[in-house]
């Protein structure tokens, strides 16, 4: 059985489960006696390369209004940096621009990318909301191919198919896929490309909640042993919590807030997760469902995590 976020705390009881942070609170408070643990003092921050440096960075649309004001932004390697605000905000037309999609613009992008042998290699690669025009070819393994670069074995179109889950569906034509497997399945095809910068634009769109657990320790591995970066646009508080190291808070066209994830969501109350909302004021270093299944555990008589 799939559940929602908070519903899968609550795996034991087999006829409710509870729906909102407020049912889900009642609940932990009747069964388990948690402790009040204090906010664990902010990481030090560790010295990383840098990948992308943006300065000043303003954009409009003919005849239209700014979209993105005098933004500055540094993206490092290694790391996923999630990019949360509201519709309008200016997030897509970002990811746009740094693309290299859209042109008009003032201020310097300057990007550190690490030479390649192969000119057929992306060094940027970007998964757009959507995907009906994404797709070249007939069948999924041939859109896979299309993207590997020149020097790679064929047999890595198996291992990007399989690692998305998508291996049953190699020789469909991935246009007629559903809205969630047309997004592994894009993203299957820019992995493959071997990028050093990938910008995902709402990834989770028509994905459950098996498929995004599925693929964010994929995405994770990608970027951390690889040293590449990733940046992904997101309204889905708990899979940016999950997948990054960073959040930033967009609003009017410029970032208003630059914070690791593990104090990004602990204060906040529209940006937060459900998670972290579940556990204010009991333990506020938890803010993920991974962490909250570990920390349940410890607590639970039968030590299975759930309650």
């Amino acid at each position: 059985m799939i559940l929602p976020t908070l519903a899968s705390l609550f795996a034991n009881d087999k006829t409710t489960f509870p729906l909102t942070v407020k049912e889900a609170r009642k609940r932990l408070e009747e069964n388990i006696t948690i402790p009040v643990v204090k906010k664990a003092p902010g990481e030090k921050k560790q010295a990383k390369e840098l990948l992308l440096n943006i300065k000043n960075l303003t954009f409009n649309y003919p005849q239209g209004k700014e979209v993105i004001r005098s933004l500055n932004l540094q993206i490092y390697r290694g790391e996923v940096t999630a990019l949360l605000g509201a519709n309008g905000a200016g997030k897509t037309t970002l990811l746009r621009i740094i693309a290299g999609i859209l042109k008009n613009r003032r201020g310097s992008i300057d990007i550190n990318m690490v030479n390649s042998k192969d000119k057929k290699a992306m060094p940027i690669a970007f998964l757009p909301q959507q995907t009906e025009d994404f797709f070249l070819a007939d069948t999924l393994e041939e859109d896979i191919l299309i993207n590997l670069p020149r020097e790679k074995d064929k047999n890595e179109i198996t291992k990007w198919l399989e690692l998305l889950g998508l291996d049953s569906f190699r020789t469909h034509d991935p246009r007629k896929l559903s809205t969630g497997q047309k997004k592994r399945a894009a993203l299957a095809c820019l992995l493959a490309s071997e990028p050093q910068l990938l910008l995902l634009d709402e990834p989770g769109t028509g994905m459950d909640q098996e498929s995004k657990r599925r693929i964010i320790p994929e995405l994770r591995g990608w970027c951390q042993n690889r040293q590449n970066s990733l940046v992904v646009v997101t309204h889905d508080m708990d899979f940016a919590g999950e997948l990054a190291d960073r959040v930033l808070f967009m609003h009017n066209g410029t970032i208003l807030a630059d914070e690791p994830v593990t104090s990004a969501f602990k204060e906040g109350f529209f940006y937060s997760t459900q998670v972290a909302r579940l556990f204010r004021g009991f333990n506020e270093n938890i803010y993920t469902v991974s962490q909250a299944i570990d920390y349940l555990r410890t607590l639970s008589a039968d030590g299975n995590g759930e309650i």
